[in-house]
């Protein structure tokens, strides 16, 4: 039986040992691959119950380069074999140049892919000392720079790997570096843009951000190195230029330490003589409030005798700053003002007119 099979492989000719070669070869990557996901999918279920996430973020980052990778070496055997076969000998320093060119990408996307799990272990899992998450802005930014580096190295090994010379290169680069850097001087312009937005960290990833300047306005969902994505109220996309933020004045209401009620109320005229007493129990009340900082400034005062009111104001702030809780206890302290208004036997006044008849008019109007 093992004569017949030689005997028969001896047979075969350069086209039909070609197709040989390849159904074994496809046999045996798919076997290799097929062995390669089942390893790894036993080596990241053991090391998910490790109290070290690093071992997992490894194994699930290599997972696919590596079952690419075979995918690929069977590719560069097949495409070695063909040459062979059509006598091309010339052409086999192509194949172990490709084979260099996908090993070193094959690793750089393996360690994007680490970076990238790395980035959001880092923010959503660590904590500060202070119970706040890491700021995403930085941890983003040194992942960035990280991508920066490994890309800068890769455009070495690969020019290593053509025997491209750099003198040639620094010198045209020098030639059209006045060109390319006129002709992308937008590009550049956001670029530092967004390295500035980066190392000034005037905003974060999840901040509510506005430009009284420009209508900009909403939450900041990602900070790239040209434009920065913010989401505004009505789940409207806005892309803006890294470049604008340094012309504009730019607001962070995610990092204000109160809010600020500010309301006026109005008393009739006729209750006058109980403005007063008013006054001191809403001012009470909010010294009294839970809700209320008692450390921040805090005032309830008269503020005008209008046409119709006499209005006094209160000033001061809560101690939340999540805007539906903010809502919520300027609610309940509008609501306790207009009970102690009317506890007081006052009300609360609304535009009224007055009309003024003469008296001889009247008398007039009762002898008809």
């Amino acid at each position: 039986m093992k004569q017949e099979i030689i005997n028969w492989f001896h047979q075969l000719n350069g086209g039909s040992l070609f197709a040989v070669k390849a159904l074994a070869t496809l046999i045996i990557v798919l076997v290799i691959n097929i062995a390669i996901r089942l390893v790894l999918n036993a080596s990241i279920s053991k090391a998910s119950h490790t109290r070290i996430p690093w071992d997992e973020m490894v194994l699930r980052a290599l997972s696919l380069p590596l079952r690419v990778y075979v995918w690929v070496l069977g590719a560069l055997y097949l495409a070695d074999t063909l040459l062979e076969w059509l006598g091309a000998s010339n052409a086999v320093p192509i194949i172990a140049h490709g084979f260099q060119l996908a090993t070193v990408i094959l690793c750089v996307w393996f360690l994007f892919r680490f970076l990238n799990r790395a980035e959001r272990y880092f923010t959503k899992k660590f904590k500060r000392k202070d119970g706040g998450k890491i700021d995403g802005t930085s941890v983003r930014a040194g992942v960035r720079f990280c991508q920066v580096i490994i890309l800068a190295i890769t455009a070495l090994m690969i020019l290593g790997i053509f025997k491209i010379p750099l003198t040639g290169l620094l010198t045209f680069g020098g030639v059209g570096a006045a060109a390319i850097a006129f002709g992308s001087k937008d590009l550049l312009a956001n670029f530092a843009g967004g390295i500035m937005v980066y190392f000034n960290r005037h905003f974060a990833v999840g901040d509510w951000i506005y430009s009284p300047d420009r209508q900009i306005e909403g939450t900041v969902e990602d900070i790239g190195w040209r434009l920065t994505l913010i989401r505004s109220f009505d789940k409207r996309p806005i892309y803006v230029p890294n470049a604008v933020f340094n012309n504009i004045i730019v607001v962070n209401a995610s990092r204000m330490t109160n809010r600020r009620i500010k309301q006026t109320f109005g008393v009739r005229y006729d209750d006058a003589t109980k403005v007063r007493e008013i006054v001191d129990k809403v001012q009470a009340m909010l010294k009294s409030h839970p809700d209320i900082d008692q450390d921040a400034f805090s005032m309830t005062c008269l503020t005008e005798f209008a046409a119709s009111s006499i209005n006094f104001m209160i000033y001061t702030f809560t101690k939340t700053t999540v805007w539906a809780e903010y809502q919520a206890i300027q609610d309940d302290v509008m609501l306790k003002v207009e009970r102690i208004i009317h506890e007081c036997g006052g009300e609360c006044a609304f535009p009224t007119t007055t009309l003024h008849v003469p008296e001889k008019v009247l008398v007039d109007m009762q002898q008809q």
